[in-house]
């Protein structure tokens, strides 16, 4: 079998034409990888051909499907939860859009994405690429970023799209044109990923006039941890806010940013923060127990004991307190 000679960890196929008279083994070996399938509904659609999404990962990833707000059957969106040695944890979305697709199955795409960025952790990363069939969109180099901005976006659907994943932090970066010079397979990934996207040398299938298959290659940025006093408290209450506020408006973010990657934005970003609440907002000294033992629960007995001993001091009887003592 092909696949189990590549060393691809990941392998999506959109529009990959399966359905229930195809077994999974007839395309991976299932003892190196993990597939999961979203087979066009063929009785829906009315059609016999066409549509369908696949992801294969190598089983070292332990990859697990992402039950999507909205699987109807007839989405063709797929997303697998993909674990890697370091901790990191990537969310592979992938998705067809058939042409001339109603504007309303453009928006139950878009927004299962954005449900999705809505419920995993921040740090996490995720990946959405397939066909969406924008043959009229132009995509343009914007600065000095590696994201592509579609300047001629116009349509309700285009619009629906690009500004969905733009507002939860996804940017297109594939730019490699099909023959017929259009870009109908997109790539949107998360801001904080670095990534390599080029023509692939070795695919399973070979390059057609509309589909120029892809390889991704992404490293995810390591972000420092900061030092964490856990001694100091903030007291809020006694916070200078106005002066806080003038000097949160006094700094030019885009000049600190300059020249500085996602992960050293963040730590600039927290360092900063840090400096000026520790400038304006007055510090609570906690109190420590000089003893290690002494903690909030035999403080809380102690207080018991003397109240109940003055009661006793006073009044000569005993006093009972269930589940106390």
């Amino acid at each position: 079998m092909l696949t189990a000679h590549l060393e691809y960890d990941v392998y999506v196929f959109v529009e990959s034409w399966l359905n229930d008279s195809f077994f999974d083994c007839e395309i991976f070996d299932s003892d190196l990888f993990d597939i999961f399938r979203k087979d066009s509904d063929a009785e829906k659609t009315g059609c016999s051909r066409g549509g369908g999404v696949l992801i294969a990962a190598q089983r070292r990833f332990k990859a697990s499907q992402v039950t999507l707000t909205n699987s109807d059957s007839l989405l063709d969106q797929l997303c697998v939860c993909i674990h890697s040695s370091t901790g990191d944890i990537l969310y592979i979305c992938a998705s067809y859009i058939p042409p001339n697709s109603s504007e309303s199955l453009y928006v139950a795409h878009a927004d299962n994405i954005v449900s999705l960025a809505s419920d995993v952790v921040c740090n996490n990363h995720i990946c959405v690429l397939g066909d969406f069939n924008f043959s009229r969109l132009n995509w343009t180099p914007s600065g000095d970023s590696a994201a592509l901005i579609a300047a001629n976006v116009s349509s309700p659907t285009e619009i629906h799209i690009v500004d969905s994943f733009s507002s939860i932090g996804l940017q297109q970066v594939n730019c490699i044109y099909n023959q017929l010079n259009r870009l109908l397979d997109l790539v949107f990934i998360s801001d904080n990923v670095n990534f390599t996207l080029s023509e692939c040398m070795s695919p399973i299938s070979p390059a057609v006039m509309h589909h120029v298959p892809l390889a991704l290659e992404l490293e995810f940025y390591n972000f420092d941890s900061l030092p964490d006093d856990r001694s100091i408290n903030f007291n809020y209450k006694a916070c200078d806010f106005s002066s806080l506020n003038d000097a949160l408006s006094n700094i030019d973010w885009s000049y600190a940013f300059r020249g500085s990657d996602v992960a050293s934005c963040y730590r600039i970003f927290k360092t900063t923060l840090y400096e000026l609440c520790l400038q304006y907002i007055p510090i609570l000294k906690k109190k420590v127990y000089k003893l290690p033992w002494y903690t909030k629960r035999l403080k809380h007995l102690k207080n018991l004991k003397n109240k109940f001993s003055k009661l006793y001091k006073s009044s000569k009887r005993i006093f009972l307190s269930s589940g106390t003592f």
